[in-house]
């Protein structure tokens, strides 16, 4: 009998991260086949109860039906895999409202954290940009800057983006976390595309300002310098340079860039909402800034982004709603095993009352026996008594009438009393009318 074929729903689980982008456009079987072997560990555990063929088969039918390619057909051919349970949308948000707390925190240690030499730092760099500001009639205020700085970090640098690397994690799968070599990896690719989109762009449109600040390579360029200089300088510059209105509005949004730099430093980890919201602001500032290649890689990593977390948030549902499964199924056992334990306890308890009434019943039994025993001993011995008696008169009588001696109507006693007792049943080791004594005193009555 052939084995049966694996579950599409199991299939499309195991393979959604092998089988997308332009891997999903795949459809002859040897092609299907060659990327299935390459992860085989993702795989193994349907090899477990399938054939290779078999799985591949499956595969192949999934991506002829585009299931891989459009996550729109794959929730409505497998709807529950892209359902939450209401207690698993709970915990979420109370994982969530955690997080977020112990991020603010976060925040707010790496704020106060600051070592001598980062204080000189920032010191200098401000000292350096209001001296090029005054020289080309662009003087802002201390007090400004340092108002816009502040603004920018509580504005936005959200609650839900940022954890310490020593936070514990909650019990909850979500929010979702990208491992922090490779958010590190993301950030940091990001800093640097953005970083040449901006110097690129303050050699065109500010070119004194780079050259006053060694803006020499884009390496030598700060995003948290960047940034406020353009969105005050910004508003003088013809409309040309940007690709949009170019409003001070527009160029604020711009300082949520300045988190990739701070959360590299500081060593934040970051959750995966977080980095998109960082990705999509550094796509916006290239666009705006009229820098289209960058703005695309910038998107591609993007894509790529979203459909690894996509995948990660789908892998988690699963597993909590696994958990929920088994977690029930454990209640139920529980209560079988408790109520199993309640039986098992009426039944000694039971077993107990009915040997209990079983010994009563043996013991009134043979007390029963007992006085029966004892009523028949005293009644015969009185009755024996009261004929031996007469008997012992009668041989007395008869002993003196023809002359016998006194001892000739003993031993007929004797002999009469003993006949009698065995008569009954009653030997001479249980029967104490068989005392010698006993008789010989019944005898000397007469």
């Amino acid at each position: 009998m052939p084995a049966k074929s694996p579950n599409q729903k199991e299939v499309y689980f195991a393979c959604r991260s092998i089988f997308r982008g332009g891997e999903a456009k795949r459809r002859r079987l040897k092609a299907v086949s060659e990327l299935l072997k390459k992860n085989n560990d993702l795989i193994r555990h349907l090899l477990v109860k399938h054939s290779f063929p078999q799985v591949a088969d499956v595969v192949r039918k999934l991506l002829e039906l585009q299931i891989f390619e459009e996550p729109s057909k794959a929730q409505r051919l497998f709807p529950d895999l892209f359902q939450s349970s209401q207690l698993s949308k709970d915990q979420r948000m109370e994982s969530e409202d955690k997080v977020a707390t112990c991020e603010v925190e976060a925040l707010a240690t790496a704020a106060s954290s600051k070592n001598e030499d980062d204080v000189l730092s920032d010191k200098a760099i401000l000292a350096d940009v209001e001296a090029v500001a005054e020289r080309i009639s662009f003087i802002p205020e201390k007090d400004q800057s340092e108002r816009v700085i502040r603004s920018q970090k509580k504005k936005h640098i959200t609650a839900k983006d940022t954890v310490p690397l020593d936070t514990p994690r909650p019990h909850s799968l979500f929010p979702a976390y990208l491992p922090y070599k490779l958010q590190h990896h993301v950030l940091t690719k990001v800093q640097s595309l953005l970083e040449e989109c901006c110097w690129e762009f303050s050699l065109k449109w500010l070119p004194q300002i780079a050259s006053e600040l060694n803006w020499d390579c884009p390496e030598a360029l700060e995003l948290n310098v960047f940034t406020p200089i353009l969105a005050k300088q910004g508003t003088t510059l013809p409309l040309t340079a940007f690709n949009g209105d170019g409003g001070i509005d527009q160029f604020e949004a711009f300082f949520v860039t300045n988190e990739i730099r701070h959360a590299a430093v500081h060593r934040l980890r970051i959750s995966a909402a977080g980095i998109q919201r960082m990705v999509a602001a550094s796509i916006r500032m290239a666009q705006t800034l009229n820098d289209i290649v960058r703005a695309t890689e910038l998107a591609t990593i993007d894509r790529e982004l979203a459909c690894c977390i996509e995948d990660m948030e789908l892998n988690k549902q699963f597993l909590e709603r696994r958990l929920d499964d088994q977690l029930e199924a454990l209640a139920e056992a529980k209560a079988e095993l408790l109520r199993k334990e309640e039986q098992a306890v009426v039944a000694m308890l039971q077993d107990d009352e009915e040997h209990k009434l079983y010994v009563s019943g043996v013991l009134n039994e043979k007390l029963s026996s007992l006085n029966d025993n004892v009523g028949k001993q005293s009644a015969t011995r009185e009755s024996r008594a009261a004929y031996l008696e007469g008997r012992a008169k009668e041989n007395t009588k008869c002993a003196k009438g023809d002359g016998s001696d006194d001892g000739i109507a003993r031993d007929a006693v004797k002999a009469h009393a003993r006949d009698s007792m065995i008569e009954d049943g009653v030997n001479d080791e249980e029967s104490p009318w068989l005392d010698p004594v006993d008789i010989e005193e019944c005898v000397g009555w007469f």
